[in-house]
């Protein structure tokens, strides 16, 4: 499995009232859309919600929730984590904090951009990535983006 995720400097990747990016950069979105046109996306409940509830176009989209619904084309709804391991793991995992925490270490690449805390919006609460094992992944690659960092973590 392929993690993709923007995060701040000091560790936020989103806005927790409203599961929004506290940032705004057409790059780091080009650079998602990029990677993932044409893939398996997985995700949460919450960053799925925070889309509108509609599926990423052009992608197979899998979604962790324990609630039924009837779900839009290219889409499933999966009850288990267990269940996205032995199924997806050929997939990217786009989010959020929750799934990025109980799958991050079933993940071989993260593909993080690093965003300067200048662009990161003011909020009352943000909810922040997981810690990453120093002994599991090393940087790998970096390159420029518009205002950011890319980074290959493996």
């Amino acid at each position: 499995m392929k993690l993709i995720a923007a995060v701040s400097e000091s560790g936020i990747i989103g806005i927790k009232d409203t599961n929004n990016l506290p940032w705004s950069i057409p790059a780091d979105l080009a650079h998602f859309k990029r990677l993932t046109m044409g893939q398996t996306v997985v995700m949460g409940y919450g960053t799925f919600e925070s889309m509108w509830c509609k599926p990423l176009a052009n992608r197979y989209n899998v979604i962790l929730t324990t609630t039924k619904f009837l779900a839009p084309e290219n889409t499933i709804f999966i009850n288990s984590i267990e269940s996205i391991i032995e199924n997806y793991n050929e997939s990217w995992l786009i989010g959020g904090a929750s799934m990025y925490q109980q799958l991050i270490n079933n993940c071989d690449e993260l593909h993080l951009t690093i965003v300067p805390e200048k662009f990161v919006m003011p909020a009352k609460e943000y909810v922040k990535f997981p810690w990453i094992n120093p002994l599991k992944f090393k940087v790998r690659s970096t390159e420029p983006l518009k205002n950011c960092i890319m980074e290959k973590i493996c």
